[in-house]
């Protein structure tokens, strides 16, 4: 998570996607073969990003002249004796037995649809009975080695992240875990190596918080163990100066300077910018449409999501000839004025 790799859910959301859309192995890699710039020069920061798992499990098919999920299968699943766990790489692919995900609305529930057909990052289908296995085998080691699950178990010096795993502390325990959400599908596993305890939490239902369960879980198992840490504020008589922030007036914005079609060679889209209702609206062929509210000079902040700020680009002549958007996960991506 420290290659500055821009996420593919975000680029793709981003490129007029829906998340229950079929999304396939070759989607991602052409998206993602597309990008010109990173978030950030490797090493620099990071970001957690679902692309590098799809590329490290590209990486492990291509070595092994397998698929990811054939390669699993052989190395991992049938070892550890994970009879119902598999890696679903194709979308039509019946599978017996498999809980579907539901959302709450006001008519009660409704179905929340997965069509991925892409492995490294998400389509893991597993239960809760081959996870205990999965976690088992970091204590008494069948699959792996020691050398490997030091290096699972060790923390990046930017963040509390190791490969693939969060590690950090739970009121005074040395905690490992991570946690998963596809569609309506919420996961979460952690581990307290030192107390050989784990605790696994799945539901189909998209309000679920399995952290929160899981934790409570954990604070009833291990009640005698626990140790919160006690902290004692303590502030010295300090003055600190801050810039005043000038005041920005949103009215002043001439919004039509901004309307126009913009494209992205890096995403194969375009968006319209147009003035609607004393609003600028963003408009594009699969999405619903959202405004972007100006913040100060040439900068926006957009409604969706996958929007979250943009950035005019002016030439020497102050016209706008493009801009950058940034979210979360996806920074400065840029999108060029044509029309």
């Amino acid at each position: 998570h420290t290659s500055g790799l821009r996420d593919q859910w975000n680029l793709l959301s981003m490129a007029g996607w829906r998340m229950d859309d079929v999304i396939t192995k070759e989607h991602v890699l052409k998206l993602v073969s597309k990008q010109k710039e990173l978030n950030f020069n490797p090493g620099d920061e990071y970001a957690y990003c679902n692309t590098g798992f799809t590329l490290l499990a590209e990486v492990v098919s291509r070595i092994s002249d397998m698929s990811f999920a054939e390669f699993t299968e052989v190395n991992i699943f049938e070892p550890l004796k994970m009879s119902n766990t598999l890696f679903y790489d194709d979308h039509e692919k019946v599978v017996k037995n498999r809980t579907y995900s539901y959302n709450s609305s006001s008519d009660g529930y409704k179905k929340s649809v997965l069509n991925y057909a892409n492995v490294g990052a998400t389509s893991l289908f597993t239960t809760v009975e081959d996870l205990a296995l999965w976690s088992m085998n970091f204590s008494n080691l069948t699959v792996g080695d020691s050398a490997i699950v030091n290096k699972m178990n060790t923390p990046v010096v930017l963040k509390g992240i190791a490969l693939g795993q969060f590690v950090g502390k739970y009121k005074g325990l040395k905690e490992i875990q991570h946690g998963g959400a596809d569609a309506g599908y919420r996961s979460y596993l952690t581990r307290f190596p030192d107390e050989n305890f784990t605790v696994i939490v799945l539901s189909n239902s998209a309000e679920f918080n399995p952290g929160r369960m899981a934790h409570k879980v954990v604070d009833i198992y291990l009640k005698d163990r626990i140790k919160i840490d006690r902290i004692k504020p303590h502030q010295e008589d300090q003055i600190m100066e801050a810039p005043r922030t000038e005041s920005f007036d949103k009215a002043s914005v001439n919004l039509s300077e901004f309307s126009g079609e913009y494209y992205s060679e890096e995403l194969s889209t375009t968006y319209n910018f147009m003035v609607v209702n004393d609003n600028l609206v963003a408009k594009h062929s699969r999405l619903s449409d959202f405004n972007l509210n100006p913040m100060k000079k040439d900068i926006f902040n957009g409604e969706a999501w996958f929007f979250g700020q943009i950035e005019f680009i002016r030439d020497s002549n102050d016209m706008i000839t493009g801009y950058k958007v940034s979210n979360g996960r996806v920074r400065n991506l840029y999108f060029k004025k044509v029309k």
